[in-house]
């Protein structure tokens, strides 16, 4: 009829500048006055065709008529009322006599008092993808009523679907633009958060959610970052320990979770719950993190205020956006990565520079202990020289401690026997990496007068195979990383090797002057040898010249006797020589 073709051609008008949810209430607006009903709703099926969900009631209805739970409600069709036998017969039904009818199951309370009704699925192939309804006409609804309410019912989800679409695509556009303006910050290498806040904003304005943010897994925990539409301060400091809410479900699962009532499904009171309650949010969509390694290092959050959950092209939207995020996490921590080893060669090179140019061994130590400290960041560091049996420490070097400090501690600093933590380094031959020593098993406790130490790291200095000794580092502001304990194994092989050079021009150095010695005693032994072959010599020589001029023959006798005795005491002096 002309009513009808009219009702048609405004609905297409309509939906070109109106949300989904506004064309379907303006549908029911239309469905009401054309089959003159008070009250009208509409419910989408599920796929599963086992539940659906009240997705909108007319504008008279909300206004005028039902005060019960509205959008979002959610309902098993097994045990719904009569108002959806037209899901069971898989045809449009009608009640005129609904008070007369026996299985129904009564009303929610608020809801409109029902005389009677016309339920229409609509259907595509052999799913039934809505119901739209109508109630309370005056008088009997009839087939004019049925044709008329089929008519507007497939043509809302025609609209409707066409309006998804659209939809669709206009997101997928959006998404298209979003990722190639995250691709070129990625490859630009700017800043992280700024990076991940803007993916957040258009997580929330590509499905239209309210809110969203990340969380990241920090030391055991998940941490919240990065909020968008949050209100209340708590959410922020908010951290998840293991097990508390689907967050971890879906950093232990790697899969994407959606929660339509987080009240229903999280009824125990915990600290998240009031947080989340206190910020109004009802509905979740939660998507893993996953890095290249696989890993799960963190969940994008996305909620609204309302119940219901997200459609499949809104979860593939926020799939992709997740993936995108875990890869600018993976590609600035990779950054990060290459300049830690870059700074990182360089300090080395630093270190190498400055204790290869340093010979003497005690300066050398103090130079170890002073660059371990400044490097790695720690408040106290010492280097213990191992004794010369090789199971103690016969001396420390300290940095960082006053001296009354040190004096304090002399006599007291050496470990014995089998226990304690420096006692364990000497046995194990390893680094040891403790955020507080004093809840080790192995702490034996403080000599008096020491410092209170938590954080420690030690690592021996051994070359080729052979310990020198140990580098203790302690009290660094938010503990020892992994990367410290990287830099101070680097550190103390550089030591070692710098050790060995220093002992080695110790040892030259010995040699050389034991060599200088050696030569001094030759020189004298040189000079007290030619003097004592000289001296006869030189007498032989005189009494044979006298002796060759002499007439008398006593004094010729005593002549030749004085050269036979020098002659004697040289071949004695050549003898000793031999």
């Amino acid at each position: 009829s002309e009513v009808i073709i009219h009702a048609r051609a405004w609905l297409f008008e309509y939906a070109e500048n109106h949300t989904l949810d506004e064309l379907i209430e303006e549908t029911l607006n239309e469905v009401e006055k054309l089959t003159g009903s008070l009250i009208g709703f509409y419910h989408l099926v599920d796929p599963d065709q086992k539940s659906l969900t009240l997705h909108n009631w007319s504008t008279r209805t909300k206004r005028e008529y039902c005060k019960a739970k509205g959008k979002g409600s959610h309902y098993k069709i097994a045990q719904a009322g009569v108002w959806v036998d037209c899901v069971h017969q898989r045809r449009p039904v009608i009640h005129n006599d609904y008070a007369s009818l026996e299985h129904k199951k009564g009303l929610p309370r608020g809801h409109a008092p029902l005389i009677r009704e016309l339920v229409v699925p609509v259907m595509r192939g052999d799913q039934i993808m809505a119901i739209l309804g109508v109630g309370n006409k005056p008088c009997n609804y009839d087939e004019q009523d049925v044709k008329t309410v089929s008519l507007l019912a497939d043509l809302a989800w025609d609209i409707a679907e066409r309006k998804k679409r659209d939809a669709d695509m206009k997101r997928y556009l959006d998404e298209l633009e979003v990722l190639r303006e995250i691709d070129t910050n990625i490859i630009a290498s700017l800043d992280l958060d700024s990076l991940l806040t803007y993916i957040v904003n258009k997580s929330a304005e590509l499905v239209g959610a309210d809110s969203a943010f990340f969380g990241f897994l920090e030391k055991g925990v998940i941490r919240f970052k990065t909020l968008w539409g949050i209100r209340t301060k708590e959410f922020k400091n908010l951290v998840l320990k293991k097990g508390m809410g689907f967050g971890w479900r879906v950093v232990e699962e790697k899969k994407p979770i959606i929660v339509e009532d987080y009240f229903k499904e999280n009824p125990i009171k915990n600290p998240l719950l009031e947080v989340v309650r206190k910020e109004g949010l009802i509905s979740f969509a939660a998507i893993p993190l996953v890095s290249g390694k696989e890993e799960c290092i963190g969940v994008l959050f996305v909620a609204n205020r309302r119940k219901g959950g997200f459609d499949t092209g809104q979860m593939r939207t926020l799939e992709t956006l997740a993936g995108q995020a875990a890869i600018a996490v993976g590609q600035f921590q990779f950054m990060e990565e290459i300049q830690v080893h870059m700074s990182e060669v360089e300090t080395l090179n630093e270190v190498m520079s400055a204790l290869t140019s340093e010979l003497s061994l005690g300066a050398l130590l103090e130079l170890i202990t002073k660059k371990s400290k400044e490097i790695i960041g720690a408040r106290y560091a010492a280097v213990g020289v191992l004794d010369k049996t090789g199971t103690g420490l016969e001396k420390f070097i300290y940095a960082g401690m006053s001296e009354e400090e040190i004096a304090g501690l002399e006599g007291t600093h050496t470990p014995t026997g089998e226990k304690g933590i420096l006692r364990s380094l000497l046995k194990q031959k390893n680094t040891i990496r403790l955020d507080d020593l004093t809840k080790d098993t192995r702490f034996i406790g403080f000599p008096p007068g020491h410092p209170l130490m938590k954080s420690f790291l030690g690592a021996p200095i051994i070359f080729r195979d052979k310990v020198f000794g140990n580098i203790y580092l302690a009290e660094k502001e938010g503990g020892f990383t992994s990367e410290d304990e990287n830099l101070i194994k680097s550190i103390s092989s550089i030591a070692a090797a710098a050790i060995e050079n220093a002992r080695l021009f110790t040892d030259l150095e010995t040699a050389f002057n034991e060599l200088k010695d050696v030569d001094r005693l030759k020189s004298d032994i040189i000079s007290n040898v030619s003097h004592e072959l000289r001296t006869p010599i030189t007498i032989m020589i005189t009494s044979l010249e006298l002796l060759k001029d002499e007439r008398e023959e006593e004094l010729r006798d005593e002549l030749l006797n004085l050269a036979l005795n020098a002659l004697h005491r040289q071949n004695m002096t050549v003898d000793d020589l031999l």
